[in-house]
């Protein structure tokens, strides 16, 4: 579970950089309609692109680790040595999909608290709050749907469209790693004659 908070805090880390680029974006008047709406598009864009790479080199790192851990279980099985594995950074397809929706626990939180604090007339901020954590997606959604009660629910998108992206480029990161000990085995195998 450490591992996976600590996977999961790099979108959340640029989730909050790219709000404030967010919160900038939303103080255009409106009759810059256009530009606002392109800008909202290019935050989302590069906000995934940011977080696509991230996760990336994270499924490379997590294969690389894998292959290591292969290495030390054959060495276990002809030795019979009890030696250390990597488990928890070792590569596994669920992981990458599952830090992209933890880093979105936060948001969840502050919706739950909003609706908990709306049905007993309390404070009401807490949505807005836990939709401004996403902006990159909020202030997108923001653009068209502003004049619904109860909007910023729609920040919600943000867990599938994270998790998706963290998922599938965690997965291509592996199996680019993967295609690279494939070329080198094939390798070796030219030049030791088999």
């Amino acid at each position: 579970m450490k591992y996976i908070l600590k996977q999961a805090f790099v979108p959340l880390l640029y989730s909050f950089f790219f709000s404030m680029l967010g919160l900038g974006i939303m103080t255009i008047e409106e009759k810059f309609f256009v530009l606002e709406l392109c800008l909202n598009i290019l935050n989302v864009l590069f906000y995934l692109f940011v977080i696509s790479v991230a996760s990336f080199k994270d499924g490379q790192k997590a294969l690389d680790v894998r292959e290591t851990n292969d290495k030390k279980r054959e060495a276990i099985a002809k030795t019979g040595q009890d030696i250390p594995l990597n488990l928890q950074e070792e590569y596994k397809l669920w992981k990458g999909f599952v830090y992209g929706a933890v880093s979105c626990a936060p948001m969840v939180i502050l919706l739950i608290l909003h609706a908990l604090f709306s049905i007993g007339g309390g404070p009401k901020g807490f949505g807005m709050i836990g939709g401004i954590l996403y902006m990159p997606v909020f202030s997108f959604v923001l653009t068209f749907l502003s004049h619904l009660n109860n909007f910023y629910y729609f920040g919600l998108l943000a867990i599938p469209v994270i998790s998706l992206t963290t998922g599938l480029t965690y997965k291509l990161g592996a199996d680019f790693a993967y295609r690279k000990y494939q070329s080198l085995a094939e390798t070796r195998r030219f030049y030791e004659g088999e």
